[in-house]
Formats: C-alpha cells, structure tokens, sequence
C-alpha cells in the first residue's frame, strides 16, 4: 500500500511476535504516506478479544518515541475497558460450521428452505442452475442458460428471475416462462408471510420496495435512497428488513409507516453485507461478504454475536432444518485468488451451521 508497507512474510511473522510480547502495534506509515498509529487489544476478563483502540496523526506530529510511549498506556485502557464489559455467551460446542456434501458454486446464492419437501433449494447464479439439499448431500435440480438475479420459493415452485426473463420452474423441475414484468430494474424479492410477492426495484434515486401487482406494479411499499440488495419479512408480517451493501446498513420498516430506520451499520474493513436471515427472538442474521464471517444483531441492533467461517466470501443465509435452528450458508469463489483458495479450500461450498434458535 505504501513503500513501507511490510510484505516480507518472515518480517511480517517476526512483527507479530513483538507485538504480542509488547502487547501494542505500530503502523510506521504502512497504509497511508505521512499517518501512524498505535493501537492495543481490548480484552475481557475471559481473554476473549473484543475489539481495538487506536490512536492515529500526522507523522511528524506522531513520531515513533512518542507512540513507543502511547503503546502501554493504550495497553492499560484497553484492559480497563475488557473489564467492564458484559460477557458475550461463549459459542456452544455445536456451533460447527459443516461443510455439505455435493457440488459447489462460483457464486452460490438465495437458500430457500422448504418446510414442505423438507429440502434447501440454492442457485448458483453464474455457472446458472438450482441445486437441492435433501438431507445427504447437494443435487443438481435444474440447470438454466442465463445468469440468475433472484429466487423466492413459491407455493406452485420457484421462482427465478434471469436476465433473459422470469420462469417457474414446479417441483418436477419442469419450466413456466412467465412475463418477465420488471426487467433490470429488479433488485430483489422477498414473500410476505400472508404469500404476496414483494419486488425491489431501482429507482431514480435509490429504490422502491412494494408488494407486485399483476401488471408489473409496486405499491403499499417504501422509497429507499440506497440500492438494496436483500430484504426480508418477519413472521408477523409487520417489519421489512433489509441491506444496503454498499453503505454498510441494515434498514427496517414498518408496515403502515414510511419511515426507513437505520437499524445497524458495519464499519469499513469488515466486509460487506450480504444475505439477510431473520430469526425467533427478532434477531438479524448477516454474512460478511470477504469478512470471513456472519454475525447477529439483536432487535435494537446491538452486534451480539460474530461467527467466523472457513471461506471468505459467504454470500446469502436462511434458517431451515428439521427444527428450524440451522442455518444454511452460500458462499462464492470465482473472484478470489489462487492463494486465498489455497487456504479456503470449501468456497463455494453450501454450509450449516446450527445456532440454537429458529428462525425465517
């Protein structure tokens, strides 16, 4: 990133063990020309890293004598602030991410778990075709010509949205092209619990979130102004949730209300937002998107818990299973790199991971 930028390994190994004797890192203008930093570990009381403090200038204000002694006192504050932290529930033993059987995708999306055939059905939407999970391992369901923009599991079948147009595909796997009423416009879709479809679609200055009439429509629904990517009811049918990734927000709305509240934003350097999964106790499920990882946002959205996961760039998430308390992981791999593939070997791989509560 810079001249000094260490990108010697052996240098880079031989750093970290300083800074994890010293307890604090320097960063000697590593990311930007003529800024340093310092910045220590906080640390609760059961070791568990919570986060970082940081103290970052100007170079010539900020010279290595003076953060050689702005490093402990960092270290100091950063354990003063692990203390007083309430305690996050460790994760439980069958918090395991399962890597599933079968084949994998270069960009796997839309999980949709059907409690009738009690079976996952998944896209791969740029090698396009469907894929089911039936228990044992992945199949191929249908395989489609077009790259995929969207998928809702219907009542009739599924629902695909391609580039070229719109097709239920029934549970035989048998195609119904159908009017292709949004073109590429569509962002989105999403079921209300009472059945309705609901579409996202762009508009002039963002989007427009409503319910699809017959004749292409959207009404009863919010403008937004910033592109989402994903959103979801809840049980009730009262909330619309949804992301924006590239602002790094999750947004609710309330039926009957025009209102668009932030619910949570993701700092810069974490990832990006992705999949969008709800569960029982009014908690917001996210995958990180080359951030290794999916978290939970409570009802007021409170970051409460961050799961790491075996490949970088998991990309959309639903709850399923026989009680409801799995979720159901895609993830991609066609833009990471030889060496990133080297060390996340399952990318594109569906994955489970079973978290103690239910969800939608």
């Amino acid at each position: 990133m810079t001249p000094l930028t260490i990108t010697d390994r052996r240098r880079l190994m031989a750093e970290l063990q300083i800074i994890k004797a010293r307890g604090y890192a320097i960063d000697d203008e590593e990311i930007r020309m003529g800024v340093r930093c310092v910045a220590a570990p906080i640390i609760d009381k059961y070791g568990t890293v919570r986060g970082a403090l940081s103290v970052a200038g100007p170079a010539y204000r900020l010279t290595l004598e003076r953060l050689t002694l702005l490093g402990p006192e960092l270290v100091d504050a950063g354990r003063r602030v692990g203390e007083q932290l309430r305690v996050i529930p460790s994760a439980r033993s069958d918090n395991a991410t399962t890597v599933l059987p079968g084949p994998w995708a270069f960009h796997g999306a839309f999980p949709r778990w059907s409690s009738e055939s009690n079976r996952l059905y998944w896209a791969d939407t740029l090698a396009p075709a469907i894929h089911f999970w039936d228990g044992k391992r992945s199949q191929l369901f249908v395989r489609l010509d077009l790259p995929i923009t969207a998928m809702e599991l219907r009542k009739e079948g599924l629902l695909v949205a391609q580039a070229g147009g719109w097709s239920l595909f029934d549970w035989d796997g048998v195609e119904h092209p159908m009017q292709d009423m949004l073109g590429s416009r569509l962002l989105a879709l999403a079921t209300h619990p009472s059945g309705t479809l609901w579409a996202c679609t762009k508009s002039s200055d963002g989007c427009v979130i409503g319910e699809l009439s017959a004749e292409g429509e959207l009404r009863n629904g919010w403008s937004v102004n910033e592109l989402i990517t994903s959103f979801k009811w809840n049980a009730e049918g009262t909330s619309v949730y949804a992301i924006a990734s590239s602002v790094g927000n999750i947004l609710r709305m309330q039926l009957g209300s025009s209102t668009v509240r932030r619910l949570a934003s993701l700092p810069p350097g974490g990832g990006n937002f992705s999949g969008l999964a709800l569960d029982a106790e009014g908690g917001v499920w996210t995958t990180q998107y080359d951030g290794w990882s999916l978290a939970r946002f409570d009802a007021d959205g409170n970051l409460d818990r961050m799961i790491g996961l075996p490949v970088p760039s998991p990309t959309d998430l639903c709850f399923g299973g026989d009680n409801g308390r799995s979720l159901y992981i895609t993830s991609a791999r066609q833009s990471l790199k030889l060496e990133v593939l080297g060390n996340a070997p399952d990318s594109g791989c569906l994955l489970r991971l079973d978290v103690g509560v239910g969800g939608s």
